[in-house]
């Protein structure tokens, strides 16, 4: 069971997970949620939680900074991620 738990963990991101690896305070990040034109992620809902995709987010930065390169960005993101894992 705890090996299901942590697939999921590594699928889907916390609010607070997308804004420590972006950098971002809550509040930012909401605000970003709100402008259409953002094109940011649509979470998913769980009861009351919501999370986002890990595949949406890096598809969302490599559209941010197309010439950054996705490599990178799953680099960056699953370092930031590692560092997380304690947390969790």
């Amino acid at each position: 069971m705890q090996k299901c738990i942590n697939t999921l963990d590594d699928e889907y991101m916390t609010l607070s997970d997308v804004c420590s690896v972006l950098s971002l305070s809550r509040y930012t990040l909401l605000e970003i949620r709100k402008n259409p034109s953002a094109n940011f992620p649509k979470p998913i809902t769980i009861g009351k939680s919501i999370r986002f995709s890990k595949n949406d987010i890096k598809d969302w930065l490599d559209k941010q900074h197309p010439d950054y390169g996705k490599a990178s960005i799953d680099s960056q993101l699953d370092q930031c991620l590692s560092g997380l894992g304690d947390e969790l």
